[in-house]
């Protein structure tokens, strides 16, 4: 069979899954109970049996007022009206009024449940744009500061978990809900109730999904971004990784909202920016990367469309508050459906045109923008209360599938590639063979192709073995982290940390582990920055003395703290210039390489210990070189390890870069150094002294 025909089937049977979901929903959606009069009938119901329940269906609802349970009107319906939830207010008629996005007003649902004394857990969605919870006449939870008023209310919207004993079995919400800094206000998505442990479960279950998908998508564009730095030919990995990592970032913003748990008093305001902006921005990114692989189908005048739209939303979202750039959103989303149709005429057209790849990244192109329509539509508030729709955001899972699929398809890319050199390269070695009777001149013009496609072969094997060379050291530096934050996230799930506290702490251990990758990728960015000389420095002239006491005056607090000693020996040497002897270098990169040495040092030196930081000229009389000793009296470093201390990702069992690092501080150092058009180069004698010297090119007063 075919591998087209293989991948159709299987996205047959994708759509086939799917819509069978889709009439099982709607089938049971027809059995679960449904809120009417305000009023919630779970007497038949076992969350047990029947798992957890969304709380649709009508509510009371008190516009612009702010009731608590004992404020309530007894048996009046004058100022009481009913509203569907989930949805917002928006055109809701009160009083033969209109109702707009601002406002506020106060939501009340009793629901009789037969579970007496139960630990039970309420899901609480995204809720535009500040509310406050209470259960049974009990405050659970808040979100914002509450208003009546645009300067009396601060917004945020962030989903949450509470718990409570179910008591009775009689259930008593009451929510106040305020908004004047959305587009929308009210409900936006349903309330979700069931046993504690099951909530627990659903709560863990998305978190740990959400980070998933983020350190995936971040993985992936990260090593897609390193291979285009490596082969800028290939834009497609600069525009796919890129994207990738747009979406990563998005995944935090949406679903969970996992990025309020990291930081938990981010701006609401720029927070629904980056949301936008991901979205807006990620739009042209997309078309670029499919530009890039079908550069016939997409025509150049759909580029600069979509860039130039998305540029404009971008400035609108950036210069504007999110009452004004949200009422547009839909302009966007038009304008997305539009790229979508016309990316599938593309997809088409090459698939009629036999463009190698173009069914598989048509499938999964189809398969992502269908999760991407559906979130437009849920988040667009246009199937709330669908019956035929998953009411859910799709779009993490739809870019997860797309990813793997085009990871996939670039490495068969190249793996064809490198297979045409092979057989060209071969086919060529027996033309040549064949022509040994032929003219001289015929003979040479075949030997120097072939010489030449030789060349080529060993020019892309030699970029092949460094990018499996570099990607072997960073999956080594990656492995450990990533087992250790799997580990965390299964003890969660597994139950094995049930205690809030337990589970806080674990989440902490994993936002450690994830900063040291980013951490990682960061050095593997600047050191290949520097490699590439792409860095521009900020160069500025300062007199060495001035250099050295800035240096001490830095560090010398923290090594004091470590029970080392710091001593700065400044010889004079500036009385018989002209000039303060100087070097023009950028401050902030040499600080860099100063932190390197220095804070190793610190890691391999006993208390008692001494730093020694010194420097002297090459030559007294025309001196044209400054050479800075940074000298300790630590454990030193064996001398079989000496010539290899400054390579990347090197960790020598006895090496001062292997306490922990990431085998790369000192090869930063030394791009640092010879960026300056310096020399760096390190001595040691193990117990005595070890010490690193710094040379750098004094400035000439003349020819500045």
């Amino acid at each position: 069979m075919k591998p087209n025909k293989k991948l159709f089937i299987i996205f047959l049977i994708c759509v086939l899954v799917i819509l069978i979901s889709s009439c099982a929903q709607q089938m049971n959606q027809d059995q679960i109970p449904m809120a009417n009069m305000g009023y919630l009938d779970l007497l038949s119901w076992d969350f047990e049996e029947n798992d957890i329940i969304k709380l649709q269906g009508h509510w009371k609802f008190y516009w612009e007022q702010l009731i608590e349970s004992d404020d309530f009107p007894q048996d009046s319906t004058s100022s009481m009206q009913y509203i569907q939830v989930p949805a917002t207010w928006n055109n809701y008629t009160v009083e033969d009024i209109s109702l707009t996005g601002d406002g506020f007003a106060t939501y009340k649902l009793r629901i009789a449940t037969k579970h007496r004394n139960e630990s039970l857990g309420l899901e609480i969605p995204k809720i535009s744009t500040a509310y406050r919870l209470w259960v049974n006449n009990e405050l659970l939870a808040a979100s914002g500061n509450l208003g009546m008023t645009s300067d009396s209310s601060i917004p945020k919207f962030q989903p949450s978990m509470v718990f409570f004993d179910s008591k009775s079995g009689d259930l008593e919400l009451i929510i106040q809900v305020s908004n004047f800094h959305h587009q929308h206000g009210g409900i936006l998505k349903n309330f979700r109730l069931g046993l504690a442990d099951q909530m627990k479960l659903r709560e863990n279950w998305h978190l740990a999904f959400d980070v998933f998908v983020f350190g995936s998508l971040f993985v992936v564009g990260i090593y897609h971004l390193i291979f285009y730095f490596y082969r800028r030919k290939e834009k497609s990995n600069l525009f796919f990784g890129s994207f990738c990592i747009m979406i990563g970032i998005r995944t935090l913003f949406i679903g969970t909202m996992f990025v309020f748990q990291l930081f938990p008093h981010l701006n609401w305001e720029m927070a629904l920016k980056i949301e936008y902006l991901t979205f807006y921005l990620g739009t042209p990114l997309f078309i670029l990367y499919l530009k890039s692989i079908l550069f016939q189908e997409i025509s150049m005048k759909a580029i600069h469309l979509s860039i130039a739209s998305s540029l404009i939303f971008s400035l609108l979202v950036l210069f504007n508050p999110v009452k004004i750039y949200a009422q547009y959103n839909i302009i966007y989303q038009f304008f997305a459906f539009l790229i979508i149709f016309y990316l599938i005429y593309a997809l088409v057209l090459a698939y009629l045109r036999k463009r190698e790849g173009a069914v598989a990244i048509g499938l999964a192109v189809i398969f992502f923008v269908g999760t991407v329509i559906n979130d437009i539509l849920y988040e667009s508030s246009l199937i709330y209360f669908s019956k035929s729709f998953v009411t859910t955001s799709l779009s993490s899972v739809g870019f997860l599938v797309f990813v793997f699929s085009q990871s996939i398809i670039l490495s068969r890319k190249f793996t064809h590639a490198f297979s045409r050199i092979e057989e060209m390269t071969a086919n060529l070695q027996q033309l040549n063979e064949s022509l040994e009777d032929k003219v001289l001149e015929r003979t040479i013009a075949l030997e120097s192709s072939n010489r030449k496609l030789e060349e080529a072969y060993q020019d892309l094997s030699e970029m092949e073995q460094s990018r499996t060379n570099l990607l072997t050291n960073i999956s080594h530096d990656l492995r450990s982290p990533m087992a250790s934050v799997l580990g965390y996230i299964n003890a969660i799930l597994d139950g094995i940390v049930e205690q809030p506290e337990q589970q806080i702490r674990y989440l902490h251990r994993i936002k450690e582990r994830i900063h040291g990758l980013n951490h990682l990728t960061q050095e593997l960015f600047d050191l290949t920055q520097l490699e590439s000389r792409k860095l521009k420095l900020k160069t500025q002239v300062m007199s060495i003395e001035l250099l050295m006491q800035k240096v001490h005056e830095k560090y010398n607090l923290d090594i004091q703290r470590a029970g080392i000693c710091f001593h700065l020996i400044s010889p004079d040497m500036n009385s018989s210039f002209p000039h303060p002897l100087s070097v023009e270098v950028d401050v902030d990169r040499m600080d860099r390489a100063f932190s390197n040495i220095i804070y190793n040092a610190i890691k391999h030196i006993p208390e008692g210990g001494t730093i020694t930081m010194s420097y002297y000229l090459n030559n007294r009389d025309i001196p044209s070189e400054v050479i800075i000793k940074i000298a300790d009296n630590g454990s030193g470093i064996p001398a079989e390890d000496l010539p290899y201390v400054f390579d990347r990702f090197f960790t020598g069992s006895k090496s001062r870069s292997s306490s922990g690092g990431s085998g790369l501080g000192l090869s930063i150092t030394k791009e640092i150094v010879e960026y300056h058009n310096g020399r760096i180069w390190a001595t040691s004698k193990p117990g005595e002294e070890t010490a690193f010297y710094l040379s750098l090119p004094l400035f000439n007063y003349h020819h500045a």
